[in-house]
């Protein structure tokens, strides 16, 4: 690392396909970046990928796994771990709603009402201004959630 004032090891991640290893570097300036060290343990050889991010980037970072944790806090609570699960792309919001949709629709069919309000709840959260989150909203009420 360049020339840092102040370096401090903030622990790492290893799982069996690779570590993270985490380093804050507050510089004389004041300015400070969190190192990510990522290495892949089926190579040693391998010189590893670095990334060095700004405050906002962190917050971009802490977002994404605020996300992850919630979606799979929801996913549980939906008890829809045993059903098919739909993969949305975001390329495309007006297709994914769509597809959110039909995946509430597949659900209420099998019987799984508490997956079905959940996938309708997302599908309004994530695409509030949408035809499909629209219907989401009138099936919800026409549920009485």
């Amino acid at each position: 690392m360049d020339d840092a004032s102040l370096q401090i090891e903030l622990g790492s991640v290893s799982s069996y396909y690779g570590e993270l290893i985490f380093t804050l570097v507050i510089k004389e300036d004041g300015s400070e970046r969190l190192y990510i060290l990522g290495l892949d343990p089926s190579d040693k050889r391998k010189a590893g990928i670095f990334l060095f991010l700004s405050p906002e980037e962190v917050e971009k970072l802490s977002n994404i796994i605020e996300k992850a944790k919630t979606a799979g806090t929801r996913f549980k609570a939906a008890q829809i771990s045993n059903q098919t699960v739909q993969v949305i792309s975001v390329k495309n919001e007006e297709d994914d709603a769509r597809k959110l949709y039909q995946s509430a629709k597949d659900c209420l069919s099998s019987g799984d009402r508490v997956a079905t309000i959940a996938i309708l709840r997302n599908l309004v959260e994530r695409y509030p201004g949408s035809a499909w989150a629209t219907k989401a909203q009138k099936a919800l009420a026409d549920a009485k959630v």
